[in-house]
């Protein structure tokens, strides 16, 4: 659409310094229906409006949406660092106890986690005595579990557990 103002299509002095504020907001030539879109997408809290294009974090959001196209973008459950409540299983596939580890990281599908180290689950430190054990050993204390076996806290891992237990009985 094109400007009202200017053109005496406006009429009225507040109507047309009201309507020349917005042109002047929206430009030469606008779009009502994308900017009603706009405006639903923004009520809805699906659409961000920075006041400048060089704001702080308008890079980063840049980067984030690039790295999502690329598909490195990946939203896990489970927060580096914290507990990750596992349903245990054995060779034949059926559970059998819960145990707590620390999360490390999830890939495929599988979450990597490792065991606390004397009590300390600071996940910097058990990275850097991974780390130390491969370099001194050739060896290190990580295990993956499907991250379907995997919860939040002991509760619901001891209600799945007992869930699958009763379902086989």
């Amino acid at each position: 659409m094109k400007r009202l103002t200017g053109n005496g299509i406006a009429t009225g002095l507040a109507y047309y310094e009201r309507l020349r504020d917005i042109e002047n907001i929206l430009g030469d030539e606008y779009d009502l229906d994308l900017l009603q879109k706009q405006i639903q997408a923004y009520r809805e809290g699906r659409y961000i409006i920075l006041k400048e294009p060089e704001q702080a974090g308008v890079s980063r959001l840049r980067e984030l949406a690039q790295a999502d196209r690329e598909g490195r973008c990946v939203v896990q459950e489970f927060i580096p660092g914290g507990e990750v409540w596992v349903v245990e299983r054995d060779e034949d596939g059926e559970a059998t106890e819960v145990s707590c580890f620390v999360f490390v990281v999830s890939v495929s599908g599988v979450a990597i986690v490792s065991p606390s180290i004397n009590g300390y689950s600071d996940l910097d430190f058990i990275l850097y005595d991974f780390v130390a054990e491969t370099a001194g050993s050739f060896s290190g204390d990580f295990s993956g579990y499907p991250i379907s076996d995997c919860y939040k806290s002991y509760e619901e891992a001891e209600a799945a557990l007992q869930g699958e237990q009763e379902e086989k009985r």
